[in-house]
């Protein structure tokens, strides 16, 4: 699982409490990252990962710098890379701010979702607009096959 900027230019963001959870189980997958970056990596040449504390929403948050021309992605440690059938009905969320960026303006093309297992894919942009250079914001998606536009075997 993977959220990305596709763009290029000295962008940084925060990203504060992630969770998948499922309903029907109670089960979780979750960084919170109130004490390092909890694993979260970049692609490779791609930018860098930093752990700050405070600041997030609440806690400690990774922050993400794309100094680089090209494709960012933040990276979701091993604990998230795994069979996700279980999650079905259950949801994806994440807290998200920008904190700067090379023109002191906001991206629009920032936070598309990308959950892959072997050779299939799924993503989704969860960020409809433009990430807040003032707040954190929280986004969230269901955990459902339609959702993701994908069918189910």
């Amino acid at each position: 699982m993977g959220i990305q900027n596709r763009r290029i230019c000295a962008l940084t963001v925060g990203l504060a409490i992630v969770l998948l959870s499922a309903p029907s189980t109670g089960a979780s997958i979750v960084s919170t990252f109130d004490s390092s970056e909890e694993g979260w990596s970049v692609n490779s040449g791609a930018g860098t990962v930093t752990w700050i504390s405070p600041g997030g929403n609440p806690g400690g948050f990774a922050s993400y710098r794309d100094d680089v021309a090209g494709l960012m992605l933040a990276i979701a440690p091993p604990a998230f890379h795994r069979d996700l059938r279980g999650f079905d009905g259950g949801a994806l969320s994440f807290d998200l701010i920008q904190l700067a960026t090379a023109t002191g303006t906001d991206l629009p093309e920032l936070g598309t979702v990308t959950i892959t297992s072997g050779s299939l894919s799924a993503s989704l942009d969860l960020v409809p607009g433009v990430v807040s250079m003032s707040f954190w914001t929280s986004y969230a998606a269901p955990l459902s096959a339609s959702t993701w536009g994908v069918s189910q075997p």
